[in-house]
């Protein structure tokens, strides 16, 4: 899980490189090390909402659904929750570019979300694996870099350059899903 996690990142890192090098900043180093376990265990928005994404919705959403199916109800619910926070892309950007800066931040939170329950599956649907994952996700240690665009559409290249890792991830993960077991994710909850 900490490479998929820290290889999604780097993979993220050099796609700003290509597309947004004006914009971006990419300082690895040894700091880079240590700020890796507080991404994973004290990053506010990990702790805070993993209880309620892969701690209870996602057990409500796998009663009805397959795992990929509960990962993408969960992922759009992720995403929507969110999306409050992030009402001044409309005052910054306009209906049209914040409209598609939220669908590039919904297709990244969509992967990741399958993503994140494959592995949550393979830990007996421990929580904990659930927080260290969104908050590599988040990647507080600059794992990736740091963007800062002044435009919807660098904004949206970001949300896609962090988006790609993770749906190609997922892609390969769900193709592989059909010869390794998700877990027994259909018996939780009933």
């Amino acid at each position: 899980m900490l490479a998929t996690f820290l290889t999604c990142n780097l993979a993220s890192g050099g796609l700003h490189v290509r597309t947004l090098a004006d914009v971006f900043d990419w300082k690895l180093g040894l700091h880079t090390l240590w700020l890796i376990p507080v991404a994973m265990f004290l990053d506010a928005g990990a702790v805070l909402e993993e209880s309620g994404w892969r701690g209870y919705a996602m057990p409500v959403a796998l009663r009805r659904h397959g795992p990929v199916a509960a990962s993408l109800v969960v992922g759009l619910a992720w995403a929507s929750w969110h999306y409050s926070v992030k009402f001044n892309l409309f005052l910054d950007y306009g209906f049209a570019g914040a409209t598609a800066v939220l669908g590039a931040f919904t297709l990244k939170l969509l992967a990741l979300s399958i993503v994140m329950t494959f592995f949550w599956a393979h830990t007996g649907q421990a929580t904990l694996i659930a927080i260290a994952m969104h908050g590599l996700s988040n990647d507080v240690a600059r794992v990736g870099g740091l963007t800062s665009p002044e435009t919807w559409q660098g904004e949206a290249i970001t949300e896609l350059n962090l988006a790609l890792p993770y749906i190609i991830t997922a892609a390969v993960l769900v193709l592989l899903a059909r010869r390794w077991n998700w877990g027994d994710l259909r018996t939780i909850g009933r």
